[in-house]
């Protein structure tokens, strides 16, 4: 049986698209991630990408509002260290 297979590639800088690529049984892993972070406010999925090394996905849900310090404080997703200022993990 082949491995759930998820890659997600993040944004560079702002602006920058987000891709996810992944095989149907990794994807279906991932929806029921979403709808678990909806429902329970954190989903979690174990995937593996090409190489064969698996990681555990977690999604986490925070509806506090975008200008308070939940969010004003969390690092910003970009890979360029140069457009994120937050030096505070998720």
């Amino acid at each position: 049986m082949n491995p759930p297979l998820l890659h997600v590639y993040p944004q560079a800088t702002a602006h920058d698209s987000v891709q996810i690529v992944g095989t149907t049984a990794g994807l279906r892993l991932l929806a029921r991630a979403l709808a678990d972070a909806m429902t329970t406010g954190q989903g979690t999925a174990t995937v593996f990408t090409a190489d064969g090394e698996g990681f555990t996905l977690t999604i986490l849900r925070d509806n506090s509002s975008w200008t308070g310090p939940a969010w004003t404080h969390r690092t910003l997703p970009y890979t360029d260290s140069s457009s994120s200022p937050h030096d505070e993990m998720p």
